[in-house]
């Protein structure tokens, strides 16, 4: 067994898939296909309930006609979020389906052989090493509190069903972390979510990455440190305990929980579980006990779901991020139907913010991002509001593959640590969107310096903590509420971004009078690199791509500079200063 404090991996950048507008019209028309295809025909391929004899395939849809993917799509195959990719689709399948589908004339590539296999191989090797194990997420959290009290505290907010049956005695607990923890305050609350699903185990490691980051930069970074003070912040890294611990020890492919239906299969869809739009239809969910999609016997009828229904009816959470995998996406509501929700442009606006680093395609079942789902948990913590508070929810999709290689877990980690950071930081500005306040601030964040592999280490955090609190760009109190400050009575320059550059940088910087702004560049040595001639601006702030200074990597002459450390001054009426860049080619 791992330590609970074991680090994980190097620094490596952040990998990005990349869909070209063809493929996402050919995974809408999927989607689309699927649904007419399942209002029509409740015929159900019965799944399984061990890992033995299923399989993972690749079909290659290139080519297929409409009514060929229809006719496929009749066999009602295992789809992930992210199972289509380049012109291929990934699913699970049973022996018989996958003789279906061969019938069909489809060119297969078998991807994995025999799950019950592999999964044992996966156990052999040691992979599921790579992260925590129910008990060591529990420990990982006890140390936690453990090391700052004053901090973090444990709750115990339900049961799995294993424990309600007393097969096991496995818990469901959130962590809070505050700095009067113990305190409920008048504070924005934001809660984070992982593995609602048993097979997506990178979402654990997400949530303690995060929990870790707050609790060892507190009183070390001013951005940690304010949103320490003016949040509460709720973890619970594990929702489904007793499928957590199936997919370590059984099937690395199971999905629900482990209730027993009473009818040879096991689980529920924990993620079709919630009360709001719960059995819609049968096209978002089924009502078939071997799906993988069953949505249970009614509205929270898992103790899982009741323990996150519980703790959200008791708090006024203001936003939510619920981890899952896979598909480099991040979604938001309607899930049950084709349509927006009336806070559609604010649930774009976050989105666009959150995203900004790591690439992820954000977007609905309106916008064919991803198919539709009922009874799932953004839906209910946006459109539930007569038992609670409305609660703006997000789900990010995480990564390419259920089981990424070893070498990409850190990364897939870190490229979620800026979407927690903005959720955590929005949870504190006036919503809708259409505050505006709220849109000054969403432009900040877009400008904020980050290097694109989100390795956040202390020294880098310095400079996006300048950025955010300790320059005169922000002033970050007012009733916890936060907020660009206009032009004032001092001047300003700001840390280019991205810090190191390849091959292009803007420069922020802030005016308290009219001025004609110039700003030159300078290599380590002295020498004259280039002028920008901004011109005359008007007395305000410089900050966004639009209006920030910008340097394309060359010099006056339009040649190329090389790798090294630069300088860059401003010269505005009376005002001067200087930063320095690093420029990598």
């Amino acid at each position: 067994m791992m330590s609970a404090e074991k680090k994980r991996g190097t620094n490596v950048g952040v990998v990005v898939s990349r869909r070209c507008l063809a493929q996402k019209k050919i995974l809408r028309m999927i989607f689309l296909i699927s649904v007419t295809i399942f209002s029509f025909s409740m015929t159900i391929v019965a799944f399984p309930n061990k890992a033995d004899g299923k399989k993972v395939i690749e079909i290659d849809l290139r080519g297929k006609s409409e009514p060929q993917i229809k006719q496929l799509l009749q066999i009602y195959p295992d789809l992930g979020a992210g199972a289509y990719r380049k012109g291929k689709l990934e699913v699970v399948v049973t022996a018989e389906e996958l003789r279906q589908i061969k019938s069909q004339g489809y060119h297969i590539n078998i991807l994995i052989d025999d799950i019950g296999a592999y999964s044992k191989d996966l156990r052999v090797q040691g992979y599921f090493d790579n992260f925590h194990s129910y008990e060591e997420t529990v420990e990982a959290m006890r140390i936690a509190e453990q090391r700052y009290p004053d901090l973090a505290k444990m709750y115990d907010i339900g049961d799995s069903w294993e424990k309600t049956e007393s097969i096991a005695d496995r818990d469901i607990w959130a962590l809070k972390i505050s700095d009067n923890v113990t305190e409920q305050e008048d504070e924005p609350e934001v809660l984070y979510m992982g593995l609602h699903h048993a097979r997506e185990i990178i979402t654990p490691e997400i949530i303690l990455h995060w929990m870790n980051f707050l609790l060892r930069n507190y009183g070390k970074s001013n951005l940690v440190t304010y949103l320490v003070d003016n949040r509460q912040i709720w973890l619970v890294p594990i929702l489904n305990p007793d499928g957590h611990n199936y997919v370590f020890t059984k099937d690395s492919y199971w999905r629900k929980n482990r209730r027993n239906n009473g009818d040879g299969s096991f689980g529920v869809d924990l993620n079709r579980n919630y009360g709001y739009m719960w059995g819609y239809d049968d096209i978002g969910s089924s009502p078939i006990p071997r799906s993988d999609t069953y949505r249970g016997t009614g509205p929270f009828s898992e103790p899982e779901t009741q323990a996150i229904r519980d703790l959200v009816e008791e708090h006024n959470f203001v936003l939510s991020l619920s981890y899952h995998s896979y598909g480099n996406l991040f979604l938001y509501p309607w899930g049950y139907i084709r349509q927006n929700t009336p806070d559609h442009s604010t649930f774009v606006s976050i989105s666009k913010v959150a995203v900004s680093r790591n690439g992820y395609e954000h977007g609905n079942a309106a916008s064919g991002t991803i198919y539709t789902t009922n009874g799932d948990t953004d839906d209910w913590l946006y459109g539930e509001q007569i038992t609670k508070n409305k609660v703006f929810g997000f789900t990010p999709e995480v990564g390419e593959e259920f089981h990424p290689p070893e070498s990409k877990i850190p990364e897939l980690i870190r490229e979620n640590l800026f979407p927690n950071i903005v959720i955590a930081l929005i949870s504190g500005m006036p919503l809708p969107v259409e505050h505006p306040v709220f849109g000054e601030a969403i432009a900040a964040l877009n400008a904020a310096p980050l290097d694109s592999s989100l390795g956040l280490a202390i020294s880098d955090i310095s400079e996006m903590e300048r950025f955010f609190i300790n320059n005169d760009l922000w002033n970050i109190f007012d009733d916890q509420k936060l907020f660009v400050q206009s032009a004032g009575d001092e001047n300003y320059l700001g840390p280019s971004y991205p810090n190191p550059s390849n091959p292009e940088t803007w420069i922020p910087y802030k005016l308290a009078q009219n001025a004609n702004v110039v700003i030159r560049i300078h290599n380590s040595t002295g020498k004259h690199i280039r002028t920008l001639n901004l011109g005359n601006k008007n007395a305000g702030i410089y900050i966004t791509r639009d209006k920030a200074a910008y340097w394309d990597g060359l010099n006056d002459t339009g040649e190329k500079v090389s790798s090294g450390i630069y300088f860059y001054s401003i010269r505005a009426g009376d005002f001067r200063d200087t930063r320095k860049i690093v420029f990598i080619r």
